[in-house]
C-alpha cells in the first residue's frame, strides 16, 4: 500500500481525484456536528448558525453564486481540485457538509460508510461512488443541488 501510494498520489491533484476537498472537509464538518450535539434540535441550530456565518461573514463569491441547482453543481465542480480554486478549500467545508448530508439522507449512514470504506476503489472518488453507492459524481452533484441550494436560499 505504501508504494502504491506515493504513485497514486505523486501531488495534490491526485490526491484531491480520490478525495476530494468537499468529501474529506464536508465529512469533517457533517460527522463533528453530529458528535457534538445531543439532540436533533441542537444539530439543527448549530447548522443553522455556521451556514447564517458562513453565508453573512464571508465575502466568498462562490456562496454568492448558489442561486440555481445548475450553480450548485457548477461550484461543486469549480471546488473538486484545490489548486483550482482559490475558494475551494474554505467552500468545500460548508458545500460538503451539505453535499454528504444528502448522501446520509438518501442512501443511509450505511451508503455513506461505504464511502469511507471503499476510498482506494479504482482509479478516482467517481470510481468509489460507483461502487458505495451506483451512482456517477454528476448524479451526486444533481441529486444533492437541491439540498445545497435551499441552505443558501431559505435562510
Amino acid at each position: 500500500m505504501q508504494s502504491g501510494r506515493d504513485v497514486k498520489f505523486s501531488d495534490s491533484d491526485s490526491y484531491d481525484l480520490f478525495f476530494p476537498p468537499t468529501f474529506r472537509e464536508g465529512s469533517t464538518n457533517t460527522i463533528s456536528f453530529v458528535l457534538s450535539s445531543n439532540t436533533p434540535d441542537e444539530y439543527l441550530k448549530l447548522y443553522e448558525t455556521f451556514i447564517s456565518d458562513m453565508k453573512s461573514n464571508n465575502g466568498m463569491k462562490i456562496f454568492k453564486s448558489l442561486t440555481s441547482k445548475e450553480r450548485v453543481v457548477t461550484a461543486l465542480k469549480d471546488i473538486e481540485v484545490l489548486s483550482k480554486n482559490s475558494e475551494a478549500h474554505e467552500a468545500s467545508y460548508l458545500l460538503g457538509q451539505l453535499l454528504y448530508e444528502w448522501v446520509i439522507a438518501e442512501y443511509g449512514f450505511d451508503g455513506y460508510r461505504k464511502l469511507i470504506t471503499n476510498q482506494l476503489i479504482g482509479n478516482s472518488f467517481e470510481d468509489n461512488l460507483k461502487t458505495s453507492l451506483g451512482i456517477t459524481k454528476e448524479d451526486l452533484y444533481n441529486g444533492a443541488a437541491g439540498h445545497i441550494l435551499a441552505a443558501f436560499v431559505n435562510k
